[in-house]
């Protein structure tokens, strides 16, 4: 009997007929998520995408592993979600160049002033807003160096940027870095920054990873930026900083509570970008090429019982 694999990643009929002949031991059932039934999960030997948390349980005993189509897994690890024999996987790797891009749009747009100019234009008011920055021979510290931080920090180094790394982990000194702090040098470290982008995953340990204190090491011309998760940002202690322009601006693709709600004040903050988690998903056609390869290589080794690609450790 083939394997059974749930498809929810979003595919045309060109992109399904190309996987069903690259695996033509499994039988694939493409589905919206909107249209999954409980059924359908129930009957799913895998799972390929990000099935709804409340159709998941800890007694589906056909399910042999679940392939996210996302960076993100952490909800996927509560109780009860999982059954204890289902592997999970996730798709780190392929959300690198366009959250890297879009960290790199909102760093210009800051140190540009388009956020005042933007203003202006519905004011209709045709003026200019002073001295700006540029990226050339500024000092960027990216923290968290995985996949993103990594592929941000080669870019910003092609751009003319001193790029300082900020990472716990112990990895080799990447030739786009031009120095790596630990976390325990965040006072250090954070002071010499012209701008200071968040790239770590969410963690207990990371939680408000920003906050009253950690803004105060940086500078008053600094800009913070924050691409990756919106519990690492105490959003209160940051519209505080901006009020006070002890901060020069910030941009926030992500938020703890989204939608953010209409009437958030962060909304009236003045020099705030806000994006909404617009940097990762699938707008950019080419992160569906880089998912889908990770997704196909993943179904190769589970066919010949290998290890994983990307295999979280539940």
């Amino acid at each position: 009997m083939k394997m059974k694999i749930l498809f929810l990643l979003q595919m045309n009929q060109t992109e399904q007929e190309i996987i069903i002949k690259q695996h033509q031991q499994c039988h694939f059932i493409f589905k919206k998520k909107t249209a999954l039934t409980q059924v359908e999960i129930e009957s799913a030997d895998v799972i390929i995408g990000n099935p709804p948390i409340n159709l998941l349980n800890s007694k589906l005993r056909k399910l042999k592993w679940l392939q996210l189509s996302s960076a993100g897994f952490n909800e996927y690890l509560a109780a009860n979600v999982l059954p204890a024999q289902t592997l999970l996987s996730n798709a780190r790797g392929a959300f690198g160049l366009t959250v890297a891009e879009h960290a790199i749009a909102l760093i210009l747009a800051l140190m540009r002033k388009l956020d005042l100019y933007f203003n202006n234009q519905g004011k209709h008011l045709w003026q200019g807003e002073g001295s700006i920055k540029s990226i050339y021979g500024a000092k960027i510290g990216v923290v968290g160096l995985g996949n993103i931080g990594n592929t941000l920090a080669e870019k910003l180094q092609l751009l003319g940027a001193e790029v300082i790394g900020i990472d716990n982990q112990h990895r080799q000194n990447p030739s786009f870095f031009s120095k790596i702090y630990q976390q325990k040098d965040l006072k250090t470290a954070f002071a010499e920054l012209d701008v200071l982008v968040l790239c770590l995953p969410s963690t207990a340990d990371n939680y408000h990873f920003i906050n009253q204190e950690t803004l105060s090491y940086l500078k008053s011309d600094a800009f913070l930026i924050n691409v990756s998760r919106g519990s690492l940002v105490n959003a209160r202690a940051l519209k505080k900083a901006l009020d006070n322009q002890l901060l020069a601006g910030a941009a926030l693709d992500v938020f703890e509570e989204e939608p953010l709600p209409a009437d958030d004040p962060l909304w009236e903050t003045e020099r705030l970008i806000i994006t909404p988690h617009a940097a990762g998903g699938f707008t950019l056609p080419a992160t569906k090429v880089f998912a889908l390869k990770i997704i196909n290589k993943n179904i190769e080794l589970f066919m010949n019982d290998k290890k994983l690609i990307n295999l979280i450790n539940r």
